[in-house]
């Protein structure tokens, strides 16, 4: 497991007492080596921190990708019920305005029609009777 980098960011430098001088080839080499861990340590934790962020990442995207299912499940839902909806809707709306339509003639129709009689009553002014001897006429 890798370790993670602390909050302050430095690392801890172990000094190791060598029984050579420092100017042999032995500490040199061990001095290259520690400075060898150090720069990978460095890159270890640049690598852990940049798959935390991937990670964080992926599950953002993965959350998005299961919120925009649901929403196509809902509009998917709601366009079928509105289609259903609007079916039925249609069908009273036909049925009413089959029913509106009679209404608007028969308006129509009475409103001709007593228009008709106003100007006949107008014009004529009498009632007619049925009698034996045929129509008659006499004002009003």
């Amino acid at each position: 497991m890798a370790c993670r980098l602390s909050a302050s960011g430095s690392y801890t430098v172990v000094i190791i007492p060598l029984r050579t001088s420092l100017h042999s080839q032995e500490a040199l080499r061990f001095y290259l080596w520690v400075r060898r861990m150090k720069d990978l340590e460095q890159e270890k934790d640049a690598l852990w921190s940049g798959l935390e962020v991937l990670e964080k990442g992926r599950l953002w995207y993965f959350q998005r990708l299961g919120e925009n299912r649901a929403l196509r499940c809902v509009e998917t839902r709601y366009k079928s019920e509105r289609r259903i909806w609007n079916h039925t809707n249609s069908k009273e709306r036909d049925r009413d305005r089959d029913g509106l339509s009679q209404k608007n003639d028969i308006n129509a129709l009475k409103s001709q029609n007593v228009k008709k009689l106003n100007r006949y009553s107008y014009f004529c002014r009498c009632w007619i009777g049925i009698s034996a001897q045929g129509f008659i006429c006499s004002p009003i």
